[in-house]
């Protein structure tokens, strides 16, 4: 997280210079807004006015950081907003609006910063909504989550994938398995997973002294790990 943190700034430049809208396509992790019906906005009705008094919300919310238009986060769009707030090229009014993740109307790099967070799934969409009244994350299913919130008397719901980090870690040995918690940072879902067992690891051979003039013998090893005890026994070749 730290790493790809301080690689922002300078890949939001690389990508505004040398990324064609292919190779942008693949950096980072996607997210798609259609995939399994996931990230699909409903609203009670979709005829409120947008927060620029010129598109419905519906509109707004289900296209934003989709600058492109192509049903994913990428950073493909985090390039075009960057490029849209230097005025080195002109959004349409769809773009514009997926553009500007702050409502501010206008299209800074900021915006640009924002979708390139969302797209490596460094931040969630859920910062962009916050602001709105009676905000509320509930946990959705297939671990998905929600943002509920309000507008001008109309309600609204948009999903998203539900993002993971590791909360706590037991390692595996080989005489005992492991486990690990992973939650959401964004709805508090967690769920634990088991580690299985890892391999022994018999490095150290010793000859159990039993060869004979007839008949090699054999060589024992404890498993390296601390309090792990098993042994291997395996022939001694040559021995004899």
């Amino acid at each position: 997280m730290a790493a790809a943190e301080k690689i922002l700034p300078l890949f939001l430049s690389l990508v505004l210079v040398f990324g064609a809208a292919g190779a942008g396509k693949t950096a980072g992790a996607d997210i798609s807004a259609r995939d399994a019906d996931v990230g699909e906005l409903s609203a009670e009705e979709t005829t409120a006015e947008g927060l620029t008094g010129e598109e419905p919300y519906a509109a707004k919310l289900d296209d934003l950081c989709d600058v492109d238009g192509d049903g994913e986060v990428s950073a493909a769009d985090a390039r075009s907003a960057l490029r849209f707030s230097l005025a080195l090229e002109s959004p349409d009014d769809r773009a514009f609006s997926a553009a500007d993740t702050d409502f501010s109307g206008d299209i800074t790099a900021s915006d640009a910063r924002s979708i390139l967070r969302i797209s490596l799934r460094l931040d969630s969409r859920a910062e962009l909504f916050a602001g709105f009244d009676g905000f509320s994350v509930e946990q959705g299913p297939r671990g998905t989550h929600s943002f509920v919130f309000s507008a001008d008397g109309k309600s609204f719901s948009f999903s998203e994938p539900c993002a993971e980090q590791v909360d706590s870690l037991v390692p595996a040995s080989c005489f005992s398995e492991g486990s690990r918690v992973i939650s959401c940072p964004v709805c508090g879902r967690t769920r634990t997973e088991p580690l299985p067992r890892t391999a022994h690891s018999f490095t150290n051979y010793v000859s159990d002294g039993n060869a004979t003039l007839y008949a090699d013998g054999t060589k024992t090893a404890v498993c390296d790990a601390p309090g792990c005890g098993a042994t291997d026994t395996v022939p001694d070749p040559g021995s004899r």
